[in-house]
């Protein structure tokens, strides 16, 4: 039944938002919700290239998906060098069609200026999931005023702050599912602070509250520090001092947080939880080249300091969390989002000859139309 009904939402956008003679890239996490989101796509275009997000992979929809599609297992280190990247493109894309990618992290940001110029390359328009992709682009765009290809985001558009809180709560539940079989122990016994008041950030902290975990939190930019604190959020302005207070910390700014100075600071036998990918949220090579790692069961990673044999342990060894646990209240969510970016898609497509922006994003009206078709089909 939650499959037909899936697929119906789905079928409903689709129909709503035809495409015409559009071939797709996509970059997606290797999820159970992933299925559907490539079958809906393969209902108005084709899709060329599917590049599996390496970490936190679900090996069953990894085998399923191999089957229907043209897989890559491509790092983003190696999309990050647009001479790779150029190449890679050129091998996939056929001639005379018209290309969108669908990316989630940024993984072609620092090719786009490569693709851009390379006129052999039918890239038409690129649609980012993620608050960190988004940045990335930002910044490209902003340091290329050349680039002439629109980039549709909807890292902050509002159906997306809602499938943030969940991911925010999937975490928490995640972290003290880990700590209580694994490690003997629960939030409710740590002293806990979380690094970044973004939206995920902010969605911990609140959950964590609501469980009456001993909590702090802290980001660089005070003006989420007055807004966090303005909701009743506990927020110190000290970055040092929560560090050397917690037992267990998430880290979620997206903009590699921890390095060395972070890592030293933290107290014996703390746990660090990530909120997305190691690559993103710390410099993991800089706690290698000063510890040893072992791993001490199936999520907990330990480090020991060589010189002072200090102990921290890293959940996930550094990977987002909340693909470590069951992911059934972020999906439904996760679908609507997926919504929001095909209607985004088909924006760019319509429109990528004649627009002058170079960031698109949806309509208060575009959002309100997939939150009406969404609650028909996952109402509460």
């Amino acid at each position: 039944m939650f499959f037909y009904k899936v697929d119906s939402f789905f079928q409903e956008i689709v129909n709503r938002n035809q495409f015409k003679n559009i071939r797709f890239i996509i970059v997606q996490h290797c999820q159970k919700d992933l299925p559907f989101f490539l079958r809906a796509l393969k209902n108005i275009g084709h899709i060329d290239a599917l590049i599996l997000k390496p970490s936190n992979k679900d090996r069953d929809i990894e085998s399923y998906v191999k089957q229907y599609y043209s897989v890559y297992d491509l790092p983003k280190k190696i999309l990050f060098q647009p001479c790779f990247t150029r190449t890679f493109l050129g091998s996939i894309c056929q001639k005379n069609s018209s290309y969108i990618i669908f990316d989630i992290g940024g993984y072609f940001a620092n090719a786009l200026p490569v693709i851009v110029d390379d006129k052999s390359l039918p890239i038409i328009g690129i649609v980012e999931d993620t608050e960190n992709g988004h940045q990335k682009y930002y910044q490209v765009l902003a340091n290329n005023p050349q680039i002439n290809i629109p980039i549709g985001s909807v890292a902050r558009c509002r159906l997306k702050e809602t499938e943030d809180y969940y991911v925010g709560l999937s975490i928490v539940t995640a972290v003290d599912m880990i700590l209580r079989v694994e490690a003997s122990t629960c939030i409710n016994s740590l002293r806990t602070g979380v690094l970044g008041l973004g939206k995920v950030g902010k969605s911990i902290t609140q959950n964590l509250t609501q469980r009456n975990v001993d909590t702090i939190s802290y980001d660089l930019k005070a003006l989420k520090r007055i807004q966090a604190k303005g909701t009743n959020l506990p927020v110190t302005l000290n970055q040092s001092k929560l560090l050397q207070s917690s037992q267990l910390l998430f880290s979620a700014t997206g903009n590699k947080a921890l390095s060395k100075k972070q890592f030293e600071l933290l107290p014996n036998e703390a746990f660090v939880a990530s909120c997305t990918s190691a690559d993103d949220e710390m410099l993991l090579a800089d706690l290698e080249l000063i510890s040893v790692e072992k791993q001490i069961s199936k999520h907990i990673f330990s480090f020991t300091f060589s010189e002072t044999k200090k102990k921290l342990y890293l959940l996930n060894r550094g990977n987002a969390v909340n693909f470590c646990n069951n992911q059934n209240i972020v999906i439904p969510y996760l679908f609507m989002v997926q919504a929001a970016l095909i209607v985004l898609a088909k924006k760019i497509a319509n429109s990528y000859k004649t627009t002058a922006e170079k960031f698109v994003i949806l309509s208060e009206c575009e959002e309100e139309e997939i939150a009406t078709i969404w609650e028909r089909y996952f109402s509460y």
